[in-house]
């Protein structure tokens, strides 16, 4: 009686179906793909703007560098032949007369910080002339040493008072525009949020200074304009 009673126990026990195995196998399944979904998602979102913060760091920093030695350039105001600044279409050249080679305070140190204003008619010595260009690896380079990574374009106007390009009898300011590009490499990171960049960057001429690209980079144009101290009181 008891082994009949069991057997009939056994019988009537129920697992699972496979129809309820394949359910929960498919939500399993949306449950990990919607949690890898928003990872990816998050990831993807953490590395853009990481990539567009590193973008604007090294944008802004070039700037205010090339600002700086803008604005000091062309020492001393007195129209001394030595001294200038020049563009080209991939460089921009500051030349200063700021060392005499001497002690002119006689504190035992020549060209000392306090002395570095002091002329001595030429600009052939160490630190006179500064050079600014984009090399092919766009890194924007002072002098040869690497100053920003990531900048495709730099683009210098040197105007008058009016704003329009001049001579450099009239020139009283530079404008000056950098064109930065989010990433390394020669193609942009596969992590990133997808974007193609089809804008056209332009200078404050409104001249074009880079047409669109149509890739997956991200860029940034940065624009300013500064006086020439020593250009506006020639």
């Amino acid at each position: 009686m008891k082994l009949h009673q069991t057997i009939r126990t056994l019988n009537n026990s129920r697992g699972f179906s496979l129809i309820e195995l394949m359910v929960a196998i498919a939500i399993f399944s949306i449950v990990v793909t919607t949690i890898v979904a928003a990872f990816q998602s998050q990831l993807r979102s953490h590395i853009t703007q990481q990539q567009v913060a590193d973008m604007q760091q090294n944008g802004r920093g070039a700037m205010a560098l090339i600002k700086r030695d803008l604005r000091d350039g062309g020492w001393p105001p007195n129209g001394d032949a030595n001294t200038s600044i020049t563009t080209t279409p991939t460089s921009l050249i500051i030349v200063n007369d700021f060392h005499n080679g001497l002690d002119d305070d006689g504190d035992g140190v020549i060209d000392d910080p306090e002395e570095k204003w002091m002329p001595d008619g030429d600009s052939d010595d160490f630190g006179e002339r500064i050079v600014y260009t984009v090399n092919a690896d766009n890194e924007l380079t002072r002098n040869g040493e690497p100053l920003g990574l990531n900048i495709e374009v730099m683009d210098i106007v040197l105007v008058n008072a009016a704003g329009t390009p001049a001579a450099p009898d009239d020139m009283v300011a530079a404008q000056i525009s950098l064109i930065a590009r989010a990433g390394e490499g020669a193609t942009p990171s596969v992590l990133s949020n997808k974007h193609t960049d089809t804008r056209e960057y332009r200078n404050k001429q409104d001249e074009v200074i880079l047409p669109a690209q149509n890739d997956l980079f991200r860029r940034m144009i940065l624009t300013t304009e500064v006086k020439l101290r020593n250009y506006d009181v020639k």
